[in-house]
C-alpha cells in the first residue's frame, strides 16, 4: 500500500542546503503534527507515558534502528538530544536454553560463546560494533534501577496521576514476560498499561496468538515470546505488531542517515557510523549458511531490500563476497582480517545500504489515533485472519504483498520528526559538515583498543544479550519537541 505523498522538491534531501531547517515538504508534516498537538492540548489531553524496552546495552548496540526509532540512549547520548533525566533499567538475558529449534539454538550458543570469550584473539568482536563512547559516566558509576522496581514504581506514579502507560517493544520479549509472571507487577500491568506495540511477528492460529518464529524479536527467547503473547490475550490487552514486512516497505533510501550526521549532530553521526558497522556485521553473516542467525535473511534478502542495487549489480556484488568472504569462520577471525572485510564492505556497497525503519515504525505506532488520521500513516484495517481477535490484536505487516501501511506516508512521517528532533536538539557549538559525509569503516570501529574499556566489561561478561528499559516520560524542557508521541 502506498500513497503518492512526496518531497515537492524531487529530491529525497531533508534539509535545506544551509542544513538549518526541513524541507518545506518535511516540515508541513511536523506542522500537521503540531496543530493535533496543540488542539489537544488546548482540550487538557497530555503526551503519554511509554515505556519501551530496546535491545540497546551500556556500551554496544546490537540494532542501530532503535537509535533512530527515538534517538535516545542513556547518559550521554541522551543528554545530546535533551533528555538527561530518561530512566534506565537494565534488563535480563536474552536468551532460550529450551529453544525447540536445534540448530538455531545451536547457532545462539556460538554466538554466545564467541561474544563471551576471553580468548584475546576473538575478543574485540564483542566492541567491533562502534567506536564512539556515548557513555556519560564509566559503567561501573552507573547504578541504574532494578527494572522490576522501576517499572513498579512508574505504574505507582502513573497511577496516582490517574494516567495509562504504552508499552513499546523492539527486542526480544523475556524481560517484559518476566513483568507478567511476578504477581505484584503482573496487576500492576494490567491495570495501568493501556496498549502494547512490538516490532517482531504474530500469528492467529485457532483462536490463540502466537509468535511468528522467523521473526528475530521473537526468537531471542521464543517460549518468553510464546508466554508473553498468551498472556496478552489473556488479559485481553489491545495490541499492535509491525513486522519486518511493513519495514522493509518503507526502506528509507540514501543519504537519509549520512544527511542527518552532514548537519554536524554528535547523535546524528554516531547513529550514521553505527548503522554502516552494523549492517556490515548482519551482511557477513548471511554469507554463509552456518552463520546465519535467522534462517531466512539471505544475501540475497539483504541486496534486494536492503539496498538501492540492479538485480545485475547485486548479483556481482554477492558473487565477490562469497567467494572472498563465504568461507571464513568468524568465530576465529581476528581484527585486521575483519577489517579488511570492512574496507572491502564500504568499497563495494558503501552508501548503496538503505535504512530499514523496523523500530521507527513502531515509534510512530505509539501516536494515538488523531495524529495517525492526520498524517495518513495507517489504512482501514482489514480483519482477514481472524475477525474475534483483530478486534484487539492487530498485525501491520501480515505478507510481503500487504505490507499494512501506506508506506510513503509512513517513510516520510520517520524521515520529518528524525530530521526535526535533530535540527532542534543539535549543539550550539556542532558545525554542519561542509563535504560530504562517508560512512567510516574502519579498524579503529571494528574494535576499541583500549585496555581500560575492555576491562571494564570482565565482570559483566552476559551483558551483551541484556535489553534495557527506558521509562520515557517526557521532561518539560524538551516537551515541544516530542509532544506528538
Amino acid at each position: 500500500m502506498s500513497t503518492s505523498s512526496g518531497n515537492i522538491n524531487g529530491s529525497n534531501r531533508i534539509f535545506t542546503y544551509d542544513g538549518k531547517a526541513l524541507q518545506p515538504h518535511y516540515q508541513s508534516i511536523f506542522d500537521k503534527l503540531r496543530n493535533v498537538s496543540q488542539k489537544r492540548s488546548a482540550r487538557g489531553i497530555t503526551p503519554d507515558w511509554v515505556i519501551w524496552h530496546t535491545d540497546a546495552g551500556d556500551d554496544k548496540m546490537s540494532d542501530h534502528d532503535d537509535l533512530e526509532a527515538q534517538r535516545v540512549y542513556h547518559e550521554g547520548f541522551m543528554r545530546t538530544f535533551g533528555l538527561p533525566d530518561v530512566p534506565v533499567w537494565y534488563g535480563t538475558e536474552e536468551f532460550d536454553p529450551n529453544d525447540h529449534d536445534k540448530d538455531r539454538l545451536a547457532q545462539t550458543k556460538k554466538r554466545a560463546s564467541t561474544m563471551t570469550s576471553k580468548d584475546p584473539i576473538t575478543k574485540w568482536q564483542r566492541f567491533h560494533q562502534i567506536d564512539t563512547d556515548i557513555r556519560g559516566s564509566k559503567k561501573s558509576d552507573i547504578k541504574p534501577d532494578d527494572y522490576i522496581t522501576g517499572f513498579s514504581r512508574i505504574c505507582d506514579e502513573a497511577k496516582a496521576q490517574g494516567r495509562k502507560i504504552k508499552m513499546a517493544i523492539t527486542t526480544g520479549h523475556q524481560t517484559v514476560n518476566s513483568l507478567l509472571t511476578d504477581p505484584e507487577t503482573a496487576t500492576k500491568f494490567t491495570d495501568q498499561v493501556e496498549k502494547v506495540i512490538f516490532q517482531g511477528g504474530m500469528l492467529f492460529n485457532d483462536g490463540k496468538i502466537v509468535p511468528a518464529e522467523d521473526a528475530r524479536n521473537n526468537f531471542y527467547n521464543i517460549s518468553a515470546c510464546r508466554e508473553f503473547l498468551g498472556r496478552l490475550q489473556a488479559s485481553n490487552m489491545p495490541t499492535e505488531c509491525y513486522t519486518k514486512n511493513a519495514a522493509t516497505a518503507c526502506a528509507i533510501e540514501p543519504p537519509f542517515l549520512s544527511e542527518l550526521a552532514s548537519t554536524g549532530h554528535p547523535g546524528g553521526k554516531f547513529v550514521h557510523e553505527l548503522a554502516s558497522s552494523v549492517d556490515a556485521a548482519q551482511f557477513f553473516d548471511t554469507l554463509n549458511d552456518e552463520r546465519l542467525f535467522s534462517k531466512n535473511f539471505t544475501t540475497d534478502l539483504f541486496l534486494k531490500f536492503k539496498t538501492t542495487l540492479s538485480p545485475q549489480g547485486a548479483a556481482e556484488k554477492k558473487k565477490f563476497f562469497v567467494n572472498k568472504w563465504g568461507y571464513q569462520d568468524k568465530s576465529t577471525m581476528t581484527k585486521d582480517e575483519y577489517t579488511e572485510y570492512l574496507s572491502d564492505y564500504s568499497k563495494h556497497l558503501g552508501d548503496s545500504v538503505k535504512a530499514v525503519p523496523y523500530d521507527p515504525e513502531v515509534v510512530v505506532g505509539l501516536m494515538d489515533e488523531e495524529y495517525l488520521s492526520e498524517l495518513g500513516v495507517l489504512p482501514e484495517y482489514t480483519k482477514d485472519q481472524d475477525s474475534v481477535l483483530e478486534e484487539t490484536f492487530k498485525l501491520y505487516g501480515k505478507s510481503r504483498t500487504d505490507c499494512g501501511v501506506n508506506t510513503q506516508n509512513m517513510k516520510d512521517t520517520i524521515i520529518a520528526l528524525a530530521g526535526h528532533i535533530t535540527i532542534a536538539t543539535k549543539p550550539k557549538d556542532s558545525e554542519p559538515n561542509t563535504t560530504r559525509v562517508v560512512r567510516r569503516l574502519t579498524g579503529e570501529q571494528a574494535t576499541r583498543v583500549s585496555e581500560e574499556d575492555v576491562t571494564s566489561y570482565d565482570s559483566d561478561e552476559n551483558d551483551c544479550f541484556s535489553c534495557c528499559t527506558i521509562d520515557y516520560r517526557i521532561p518539560d524542557s524538551v516537551r515541544q519537541y516530542f509532544r506528538s508521541y
